[in-house]
C-alpha cells in the first residue's frame, strides 16, 4: 500500500503545481446573470493581478485540475462528434473533460502545446467557435491524421480543432486521462470559476495583494478556497492518504491482539472489580498502544508526506 502510494504521487500530473495560487470565484447571479459581464470580471481581475509585482502570469478556468471527479463522477464533460465520422446513436455519444480557459492558462499552468496555436484575444464571443483538444483525444479520435483545421460538434456548436494539448490528469493522478476539450473562456463564460496565478517565489505571500485586486474589481465579489496549486493536488490524495494511515493502524491492532493475551495476564494482580479477559480491558488495551503508536508517527509521517519523492531519492 506504502509503495503503491508513492508511485502515485510519483505520477506526472501534466502541469506544473510549483509557486502557483489558486483561488475560487462566484459571480453573484443577480450581478452576472449575463455571460459577457463574467467575462469581463474574469478579464478585469486577471489583467490586474497579471500587474502585480512577482506575478508572472494569471488566468482562469471554469473549474480546476484534480478536482473534476465527485463520487467518482466527472463533473464537467461534454459530448462531442467528429465531423466526418460515423454518428453514435443518441445516448452513446463519446464524452470529454470540458473546460472554458481565458488566453495565457496553458502557460501559467505549464501545460505544454504540441502543435497548433493557443487561445488569444481575437477568440471572441461573436469569433468563430474553437477548441484546443489533448493528446488523449487526439489519438482515439483521429489516429495518424493532424486534428488542425477539423470540426467537432461540441454540445450544439460546431467549432474548429486549432492546436493539441499535453495530457493533464484532470480527474485525479489515479485515474486515466480521458479526452479533454478546451473552449475559450469567452466563448462560454462559466457561472463559477477559478484562478490561477503564476509567482515568482512563494504564491501564498501573494495572497493579500491578489484578493485586493479582486476587491478593486467588484468590492462585493468574495475570494473562497484559497491554496497553492501543490495543495490542490495533495488534497486530491487525501482518501489514499487515509486509507494507508488505516491500513498501518489496523496492522498494528492485528499485531497487538496476540500480545494482549500475554498482556492480560502480567495485569491480572493489578486489576480491580474486572477480570483480564474483560472485554473492554482486552480490546482497549491494543487499541490504546496503537493509538499511542499512531499518534508518535503523525507528526514524522505528516513531514514525511511533504517531502518530494525525488528530492528524497536523491539525497540517498
Amino acid at each position: 500500500m506504502a509503495r503503491s502510494f508513492l508511485r502515485v504521487t510519483g505520477l506526472d500530473p501534466g502541469f506544473r503545481a510549483d509557486r502557483t495560487l489558486t483561488m475560487h470565484l462566484t459571480p453573484t447571479p443577480s450581478k452576472y446573470g449575463d455571460p459577457r459581464s463574467r467575462s469581463m470580471l474574469a478579464k478585469s481581475v486577471i489583467e490586474k493581478i497579471a500587474a502585480l509585482p512577482g506575478v508572472i502570469s494569471a488566468a482562469a478556468i471554469s473549474y480546476l485540475p484534480m478536482r473534476g471527479r465527485i463520487l467518482d463522477l466527472r463533473i464537467s464533460v461534454s459530448s462531442f462528434q467528429v465531423e466526418g465520422q460515423p454518428a453514435a446513436q443518441p445516448g452513446l455519444e463519446p464524452t470529454a473533460d470540458y473546460r472554458a480557459v481565458t488566453p495565457g492558462f496553458l502557460k501559467t499552468m505549464g501545460i505544454p502545446l504540441r502543435q497548433g496555436r493557443d487561445f488569444t484575444e481575437r477568440d471572441q464571443a461573436d469569433s468563430k467557435r474553437v477548441v484546443l483538444i489533448n493528446d488523449t483525444m487526439a489519438r482515439l479520435y483521429f489516429a495518424r491524421q493532424d486534428p488542425a483545421g477539423r470540426r467537432i460538434r461540441v454540445g450544439r456548436d460546431i467549432c474548429e480543432v486549432v492546436g493539441v494539448v499535453a495530457d493533464v490528469r484532470m480527474n485525479g493522478l489515479e485515474k486515466s486521462v480521458d479526452p479533454a476539450i478546451y473552449v475559450p473562456f469567452e466563448q462560454d463564460p462559466p457561472p463559477q470559476f477559478s484562478l490561477v496565478v503564476r509567482s515568482a517565489s512563494d504564491p501564498l505571500a501573494l495572497t493579500g495583494a491578489v484578493r485586493r485586486k479582486v476587491l478593486e474589481v467588484d468590492s462585493e465579489q468574495p475570494v473562497a478556497d484559497v491554496r497553492t496549486m501543490q495543495q490542490v493536488v495533495d488534497d486530491s490524495l487525501i482518501v489514499r492518504r487515509l486509507a494507508t494511515w488505516l491500513l498501518g493502524v489496523f496492522a498494528g491492532l492485528a499485531l497487538a491482539l496476540p500480545a494482549a493475551f500475554a498482556l492480560a495476564r502480567l495485569i491480572r494482580t493489578l486489576l480491580f472489580g474486572v477480570t483480564a479477559a474483560d472485554p473492554m480491558v482486552f480490546v482497549g488495551v491494543p487499541v490504546l498502544l496503537v493509538a499511542v503508536a499512531a499518534m508518535a508517527s503523525y507528526l514524522p509521517a505528516r513531514r514525511a508526506m511533504r517531502i518530494d519523492p525525488t528530492a528524497a531519492l536523491r539525497s540517498e
